[in-house]
């Protein structure tokens, strides 16, 4: 199959796939109020995966965007990688029982951090612009961005992705949740940095850029 063929059919793969991951969140938000009734403690977890669904809405187009420019085979998987272990994240969170049995404070935070996490995330992608992709790759013209998030640190958009996902998965605490970002979130996104590093290091100035900031944690990594 030539690639002008393999975009649109990639796209729509995409799409379905798209559609398929909120449809399943939807029914889990029904479940949720439809097994505890309408009560604070099932509006609010019915509401976190609203605000996931709306998250995975806002970042579809990007998503959906055939990278056919990882010509050079740059990202060596990681979105692969990436997309597995988020999902596999939101499953054990949710297809587990939860420890809590009513809406307390600890959830109260993790609802501020997932919902923090993820607006990080889409304000560095806003900060990227053009230069962002869901594939690690370089563009035509590929500059150095050190505003925004990106005075602080040189990952701002993984570094929300793993608070998101720790904020979710302490929503829906249970003995796979946390396990889960601690031992497939977080280890991909390391991963990932590690393939995308030598790759930003050959664009103009990010050499220097990178030099006096930290990847995720400020004087910490």
């Amino acid at each position: 199959m030539s690639e002008s063929a393999r975009r649109p059919a990639a796209s729509l793969l995409g799409a379905l796939g798209v559609l398929a991951i909120n449809f399943a969140l939807a029914v889990a938000a029904f479940r949720q109020l439809r097994q505890g009734g309408v009560s604070t403690f099932t509006v609010m977890r019915a509401g976190t995966i609203g605000a996931l669904i709306l998250w995975l809405l806002l970042e579809a187009p990007l998503a959906l965007r055939v990278a056919s420019d990882d010509r050079r085979g740059e990202d060596r998987g990681t979105l692969r990688l990436n997309a597995v272990a988020r999902a596999l994240a939101v499953i054990a969170a949710l297809a587990v029982p939860s420890v809590w049995s009513r809406w307390n404070l600890i959830e109260s935070a993790a609802l501020a951090l997932f919902v923090g996490g993820f607006s990080l995330r889409l304000f560095a992608i806003h900060a990227l612009g053009r230069f962002y992709s869901h594939k690690v790759r370089r563009t035509e013209g590929h500059a150095t961005i050190d505003t925004g998030p990106y005075r602080l640190i040189r990952h701002p958009a993984y570094l929300g992705v793993i608070l998101a996902h720790l904020g979710f998965a302490l929503v829906f605490l249970n003995r796979w949740s946390l396990l889960a970002v601690l031992v497939l979130v977080v280890p991909a996104f390391v991963w990932r940095i590690r393939v995308e590093d030598p790759v930003l290091m050959q664009i103009p100035g990010y050499a220097q850029y990178a030099s006096g900031r930290a990847r995720l944690i400020p004087k910490i990594w």
